[in-house]
Order: C-alpha cells, then sequence, then structure tokens
C-alpha cells in the first residue's frame, strides 16, 4: 500500500509506532519528516502532541522540584499614552518579550530553527504566571487575532510575546510642578511561583541602552520628554505568601514647560508689569489708578483658578503655586501702593491747606502762597510723588530678584549643581 505526501497528512495525527504497523512506503525524505534517527520527537509529531495535550503537563513548571526556572524578559515600548497628574496613572502600550527553557519540549528539527505555535496551541504548554503589581486596569489585544506569538527551538527554548495595554499606578511627588521630573514603574513579578521555583531576568541585549527595555526613537510623549530607563531586579517578600522574583523598569520623565510657560508663566508676568503702569499715572487720576489696580487683581484671580484645574489639590505647595501666589501679591502690593499715595496725598493738601492759611492769615497774595507752599514741602521728608517714584524701581528689581531666586530653585539645572557642590564638599572632608 503506497501513499503520496500529500496523503499523508491523513497520518500526522497517528502515533509514528501506529504509521509503522501500517504498510506504507515513504521515501527516506518523508520518513525524517516523522521520525529522526536519533530517536527524538519529529516536529511534526511534537506539533500533534501539543495539539492532543500529551507531550506537556502546563500545570508542572518545567525541571519540577529541581533548580528554578529562569524566565529572561524584555520589554518593547510601542507608545506611551496619558499620563494623569489627577489619577496619578499613566497608559503604556507594549510588547512583553518573555524566554525560557522547557525540556520536555525538545524535539528533532534538523534545519528548521524555530516551530511557531497557534494562539490556541499556548495554553496546552506551560507558561509563566507573572503579573503586574501597579496595575490598575489592563488589555490583552485581540484584533485581528490574540496578539500572542510563540516560538520553540529544537532545545526546548521557548519565546513567548504578547501586546497588552496597561494603565499603572505612578505616585507622583508635585512639590515642582510644572518644572518637575516624575518616576513612572513598570513592575512584573511572578503570581504563583516563589523565587525558588521561578527566578524573572531582564534579557540582555548589547543593541540596549537600557538592558530588557527597547525604546524606539519615534516614541513620545506630548508634555514629557523620556530622560532615561532604568531596569533592575530583585525579590518582593510577603508576610503570608513568601518571596517572589520581580523585575522593575523606571521612565525617567522630565515635563516639558512650553505649554505652561505660553499659558501662565508668560500671561501673568505681563500682568504684574501692567500694574506697574499706575506708578506713572498722575496721583490725582484717581478712577485711572483704582480701575487698573482692581484690573489686574482681578485678572490675576482668574489666572489662579486657571492654573489650578487638571491638578490634584496636594497639601503641599506646587512651584506653581509659589509664582502665582508672587504675582498675586505683587499686583496687590501695587494696588495697596496706590492707596498708600492717596492718603498721604490727602493729608498733603490738608496740610497745605492749614499751611497757607496760618501763613498769608486767608488773605495773602499768590506770590506768597506759592513761596510758602515750595517752602513748606522742600522741608518734608516723604511725599505721595516721591513713594510713587520709589515704586518705579523697587517693584521692578524686587520682581527681578524673585524670578532669578525661582528659576534657580525650581530648574534642575541649579538643584544639580546645589548637589553636585555639596559632594564635592562632603567628599573633601
Amino acid at each position: 500500500m503506497t501513499y503520496s505526501a500529500g496523503e499523508y497528512r491523513v497520518f500526522t495525527g497517528i502515533n509514528v509506532s501506529h504509521i509503522h504497523s501500517l504498510n506504507i512506503a515513504y521515501s527516506p525524505a518523508e520518513y525524517a519528516i516523522y521520525h529522526s534517527s536519533s530517536g527524538h520527537t519529529s516536529a511534526v509529531e511534537f506539533m500533534n502532541m501539543i495539539e492532543n495535550r500529551s507531550l506537556v503537563d502546563q500545570r508542572i513548571r518545567p525541571n519540577h522540584n529541581g533548580p528554578p526556572v529562569i524566565v529572561k524578559c524584555q520589554v518593547f515600548i510601542s507608545s506611551f499614552g496619558s499620563i494623569s497628574e489627577v489619577n496619578m496613572d499613566y497608559s503604556l502600550d507594549f510588547f512583553l518579550r518573555q524566554e525560557w527553557n522547557d525540556p520536555r519540549l525538545q524535539y528533532e528539527g534538523g534545519k528548521q530553527r524555530y516551530i511557531t505555535l497557534t494562539s490556541e496551541s499556548i495554553k496546552n504548554i506551560w507558561t509563566p504566571p507573572l503579573y503586574f503589581p501597579n496595575e490598575k486596569k489592563g488589555e490583552l489585544h485581540t484584533m485581528i487575532i490574540p496578539n500572542k506569538l510563540i516560538r520553540v527551538t529544537p532545545n526546548g527554548t521557548v519565546t513567548y510575546s504578547i501586546r497588552l495595554t496597561l494603565v499603572l499606578s505612578c505616585p507622583m511627588l508635585l512639590t515642582d510642578f510644572p518644572l518637575d521630573t516624575q518616576e513612572c514603574a513598570l513592575n512584573i513579578e511572578s503570581f504563583v511561583y516563589e523565587s525558588d521555583d521561578i527566578e524573572l531576568q531582564w534579557q540582555p541585549d548589547h543593541s540596549l541602552k537600557n538592558q530588557g527595555v527597547e525604546i524606539p526613537s519615534t516614541v513620545g510623549l506630548a508634555q514629557f520628554k523620556i530622560d532615561d530607563v532604568k531596569a533592575s531586579s530583585r525579590n518582593r517578600s510577603y508576610s503570608r505568601t513568601g518571596s517572589f522574583s520581580s523585575l522593575r523598569a523606571v521612565f525617567h520623565l522630565k515635563r516639558q514647560i512650553g505649554y505652561y510657560l505660553l499659558q501662565t508663566y508668560i500671561p501673568s508676568m505681563l500682568i504684574v508689569i501692567l500694574s506697574w503702569v499706575a506708578f506713572w499715572i498722575n496721583k490725582e487720576a484717581v478712577p485711572a489708578r483704582i480701575a487698573l489696580g482692581i484690573t489686574t487683581v482681578l485678572t490675576m484671580t482668574t489666572q489662579l483658578t486657571g492654573s489650578r484645574q487638571g491638578v490634584p489639590r496636594v497639601s503641599y505647595p506646587k512651584a506653581m503655586d509659589v509664582w502665582m501666589a508672587a504675582c498675586m501679591l505683587f499686583v496687590f502690593l501695587a494696588l495697596l501702593e496706590y492707596a498708600v499715595v492717596n492718603v498721604m496725598s490727602t493729608v498733603e493738601k490738608d496740610k497745605q491747606a492749614r499751611h497757607r492759611d496760618i501763613e498769608t492769615g486767608k488773605k495773602g497774595n499768590k506770590k506768597r502762597d506759592r513761596s510758602s507752599v515750595l517752602a513748606y514741602n522742600k522741608g518734608r521728608g516723604c511725599t505721595a510723588q516721591y513713594v510713587d517714584n520709589c515704586s518705579r524701581i523697587i517693584f521692578p528689581v524686587f520682581f527681578v530678584i524673585f524670578n532669578c531666586a525661582y528659576w534657580a530653585v525650581y530648574t534642575a539645572e541649579f538643584q544639580t549643581m546645589i548637589v553636585d557642590a555639596f559632594n564635592k564638599i562632603k567628599g573633601e572632608e
């Protein structure tokens, strides 16, 4: 009884010994497809056993009662989603690649480097039970098919890749907001097996700057710049369940200030400068100076309210709060300055009137009245006009000093310089 190679597919689900019991004639090349001279499982028989669940008990890990299974992981970042300061989380779309060795999956591959299994076959072999401790919600992509890839090499090495989109918790310290740098982590951990059974490691790759984490140059964020990524591994211990192997990738995200510079800093700075115009307006023009002062105060109040939108209500002051409070203070002091000038001007007028009455006896001529007023003003110290003249210099000078101090304290370059200087002094000691 002779079968062609095409008809041979009928027997691909039958054990090799059963095929031998049949009087089948096949060529040496066809025979090699089903059975190797070394006695190992052939590629086709291997696939059939996977489908029939007769090769591996997926409930038992490789090297059972032996050394821990080394699971090497690699993360390929596809894209970053939104980063929410209110919810303290961020979204991440990535491929998680895992690699381990299962001696039970060895087969004779010949020239074939690996066998690719279907997504339905993955459930028939053992896979590492991993989870993400800081995950809030997640999605395994299934469009058009489940985004899973699994390959098995002849020596039993399994490569498993899946595509995930996760919303991960990212606690943020917003003291420097919006001049801050945040650290958001991706944690991967064994859920079932302790560190004696599974050991997680980052996949070494000399082509990657950050071992185990790959971020293409095309990946970016609207408000943040990815400064650095640090990958590490450790064991996390729990009081009741034991110690579990864990991987951690920390993304250092520096916030881009361009948006806040155009929407908050520059407009508030212009409002402060606008409030100084009142110092050049005649102190007798009460409606003009009052209207300008109140307008700038109300505008700053609106700016202050708008700057707090989209930011969590934290119990500590943020850099933005310090800036807006200082601008509000400068604007309020400018309005208060005119109140002082107006009072001083009124007092001066009363004194001038009394002095004029005393000098002229209420009937003096204009020449004597003018000279007495000039002599009166010359003998006095601080006047309303003098306060206005000083304010024209003091307010801008103090605002420049505040700007220098503010940007020096809250920019990372200044902080780095201070830390380096402190470490240098400490090293010399």
